[in-house]
Formats: C-alpha cells, sequence, structure tokens
C-alpha cells in the first residue's frame, strides 16, 4: 500500500472518517455514532423495501426495539408515551388480556375499519398477534403516519402502517447466545375500603333510627359478640375483599435466541415462554375444588433461516408460532369482583370445620 493513500471508512449510524495511512503497518479505528443518520434505513413495504431517510418525503418513524422492553407480557403496553402520533389506550390490566386499544393519528375511517395495518415480514398479522411477539426478536419497527407513506397500501392502510421485521442469522465465526429471565409484580388499584361487621351494624341501626324506623335492628348483644369475636360460627364478620382476592399476582417471562450462520446458511432462533396468574385467591386445594385464578401460559417459537443455494438463487424460511393456554374468569371477572362488594360481613361465615372428617365445607344464604 502506497505511503500516500488513504483508507475511507463508513457505516450506517457513524461519522465516516478518513484516515492517511503513511507509514503505520496498523491502525486502530473508532467510529462514533451520528446521530443525525441513525434511522437512514427505513423499512416501507412488507419487509422487502427499504429506503434511505433523506430520500423519503412521508412521515415515518423508526423505533428501536430496545424501547419495547416494559415488564409486560403484551407488546402494544409500551407503545403510549414512546411513539410520536400512536395514541395507546390499556383498557385493564387483566392477565392475558393487558394488551392496548392503540390508532396512528386517531381515527381515519368510519365503521369498523379503524385499525392499524400491521405487517410482520411482509405478511398481514392482527393485534393480538402483535402482542404475543416478543421484543428480542425484533431487528426492525417502523411507523408510516401520512398519506404519502401508506401509498403502496392503498385504502388498507388509511388508518396507517406498522411494520416489523424480526432478526434474520448472520455470516459470525461463533453464534450469538443471549437469554432473558424477568419477573414482575402487580397490585389491584383503586380497591374499595369496606367497613367491617360492627361498623355495618351501628352504621344500620342509625340509618333506620334517624327515619324513625324501630323495627328489624340489630340488638346490642349481637353487636358486642361480633366485636369480641366470641363465636365465628354464630356471629360471622368476614372480609371479602381479603378472602377473595390476594394483594399481590407475579408474572414471569423468559426468552431465548440463538443467531449465527456461515456465508451459505445463516440461522436466528427465538423461543419465549410468559405465564401470568390473576389476583384470585385460591382455596382449591382446601376445598378439593376448581381452581378458579386466571392461569395463562404462553409459547412463542421464531425460526429465520436463509441457505444460498447459488450465487443467484437464495432459499428462505421464516416461521413465526405462538401458542395460549388459559384458564380461569377470563369472561366474568368485572362481576366477581363487584359481587365482593355487595356481600355483606354478617350473612353467612365463609366456611366451618367438621373435626370428625377435617373437611371444609361452604354454607350459608345469599
Amino acid at each position: 500500500m502506497e505511503k500516500n493513500a488513504t483508507i475511507v471508512i463508513s457505516y450506517i449510524g457513524y461519522v465516516t472518517q478518513e484516515i492517511s495511512v503513511g507509514d503505520r503497518s496498523s491502525i486502530t479505528v473508532q467510529l462514533k455514532e451520528d446521530t443525525k443518520s441513525l434511522e437512514e434505513v427505513v423499512v416501507t413495504a412488507f419487509g422487502a423495501t427499504q429506503k434511505k431517510k433523506e430520500t423519503m418525503v412521508g412521515s415515518i418513524q423508526q423505533v428501536r426495539p430496545a424501547e419495547l422492553k416494559v415488564p409486560s407480557s403484551s407488546l402494544s403496553t409500551s407503545f403510549a408515551g414512546r411513539m410520536a402520533g400512536v395514541i395507546a389506550i390499556q383498557r385493564s390490566g387483566q392477565p392475558g388480556a393487558d394488551g392496548a386499544d392503540f390508532w396512528i393519528r386517531g381515527k381515519s375511517t368510519f365503521g369498523d375499519a379503524t385499525g392499524v395495518l400491521i405487517v410482520l415480514d411482509g405478511v398481514e398479522i392482527s393485534s393480538s398477534d402483535l402482542n404475543a411477539l416478543d421484543p428480542e426478536v425484533i431487528e426492525s419497527f417502523s411507523i408510516l403516519k401520512d398519506a404519502t407513506a401508506t401509498a403502496m397500501y392503498g385504502t388498507r392502510g388509511a388508518n396507517g402502517v406498522m411494520i416489523v421485521t424480526t432478526k434474520s442469522g448472520q455470516d459470525l465465526l461463533k453464534p450469538i447466545i443471549n437469554f432473558r429471565l424477568e419477573t414482575s409484580m402487580s397490585q389491584l388499584t383503586s380497591v374499595p375500603e369496606m367497613v367491617g361487621g360492627v361498623d355495618y351494624m351501628k352504621l344500620y341501626n342509625e340509618a333506620l333510627t334517624t327515619r324513625g324506623i324501630t323495627t328489624g335492628l340489630y340488638d346490642d348483644t349481637k353487636i358486642r359478640a361480633t366485636e369480641q369475636g366470641l363465636n365465628p360460627l354464630v356471629y360471622p364478620n368476614v372480609d371479602w375483599y381479603n378472602e377473595m382476592f390476594n394483594k399481590n399476582a407475579f408474572a414471569q417471562r423468559f426468552n431465548f435466541n440463538i443467531r449465527g450462520g456461515k456465508k451459505a446458511v445463516t440461522y436466528f432462533m427465538s423461543a419465549s415462554v410468559k405465564h401470568d396468574a390473576g389476583n384470585l385467591k385460591s382455596l382449591s386445594k382446601d376445598y378439593f375444588s376448581y381452581n378458579n385464578n386466571i392461569n395463562v401460559m404462553r409459547y412463542d417459537f421464531v425460526n429465520n433461516l436463509s441457505i444460498k443455494a447459488t450465487n443467484t438463487t437464495k432459499i428462505s424460511l421464516g416461521l413465526n408460532v405462538s401458542l395460549r393456554i388459559g384458564k380461569g374468569l377470563q369472561q366474568v371477572l368485572m362481576e366477581y369482583f363487584l359481587c365482593q362488594e355487595k356481600l355483606l360481613p354478617l350473612i353467612f361465615l365463609l366456611y366451618i370445620r367438621f373435626v370428625m372428617i377435617k373437611r371444609f365445607i361452604r354454607f350459608g344464604e345469599v
């Protein structure tokens, strides 16, 4: 190499450097990030078309996959406050059904077709499929907002388009292996504070007395016996919220992926397991009955394989599988929560124990 030779080093997202070789036999180069061009490559159509950002005239935003990693099993819960022009509303915190509703720049059409067009590796998917996607497998996430950017999708892209590309293999000396394990805790919010049995009887008597009603009052003997807890079988005082709900609920998530390959074959494989549990208190072990607590398991698998058969032929295989197994009061959970507000602490005892057979049996009347 000539002494007056100059080496030009450039890479997407970094400042181009020109270095004179001179008499040096070894050169160490450290590239600096160029914040102005970090997003210069944007996926614009079905995961196959890429354009430099300076050539784009439409409104397109690219989101870093690291920004989508939040302590939730649903990907859409990370949209709020992280994507300009995207409106995200999470209507429920129910395990397995906590995904957010989202729109790009509001609703642009009338009727039922108000959802965003979501494209994953060139295939249209639903919002539930997007929620099942693990952030660890996302290579790029692009949002097409205005009519210019979504013109290639016609009327189907009238409400905006989200284009997601999963990771693919790379030609590496050694495969890259990653795994992530996390757990989270959730609590019920806006829980009403209910009065106990003694306060209920006193307030009930006061309400009747102020209206001139002297019949149907709780006598002082029952109030004192309940307050002293003399015989809970005769004078029950049940805190229904604590009997029906746990204070905390826990969720676990695990992801394992491997990336590598050679010139002829490259691969990326990922496996994710997500577990979400509800706040309902289970007594099924004590009563030998059905466990009605919410328990949701999700298994997600992503496999991208690319084979270079010849110089002009390339074979690609993309596999994305999601399996969901859940049980519990999925549909009537809200009624179950409201039920504890209507139950009086004095109506009936939660359970009694028969010493001879050593079993718990529910009884009472509603």
